[in-house]
């Protein structure tokens, strides 16, 4: 099963990017913790990675429902060949949990890299 395979190389994906948004709000969280004055640019990015996080979470346990046995989701099916429903899945998972992910982890991103740039002209 060539999709199941996929499924599976698209939730360690989702893992190795929810480990590296948690390096990321060590090092900022730290920045924070550490620094005199708190840029609100720096704790907004922080709430991002939270969420970055979350919604990294979600798409794993969306992948993860996804891969019971082909005979428990042929019930969920209906009518749908069994590949189809689980590409439709797989897909929407994606789209839903998986690039909001990493959106906001962009988005957190430019603040926290911006930030000094701002503050320095």
């Amino acid at each position: 099963m060539l999709l199941r395979d996929k499924l599976k190389s698209k939730m360690e994906v989702a893992k190795f990017f929810v480990g590296t948004v948690a390096v990321v709000f060590g090092l900022l969280a730290e920045k924070v913790i550490f620094s005199d004055g708190v840029d609100h640019q720096y704790l907004i990015a922080l709430v991002l990675l939270v969420l970055s996080v979350f919604a990294s979470g979600a798409a794993i346990f969306a992948y993860d429902a996804l891969l019971v046995p082909p005979l428990k989701l042929k019930a969920y099916c209906g009518d749908e060949p069994v590949d189809d429903y689980l590409f439709r899945k797989m897909v929407r998972s994606w789209q839903i949990w998986f690039v909001p992910a990493v959106v906001l982890f962009a988005l957190a991103m430019v603040l926290f890299i911006g930030t000094p740039i701002l503050n320095a002209l």
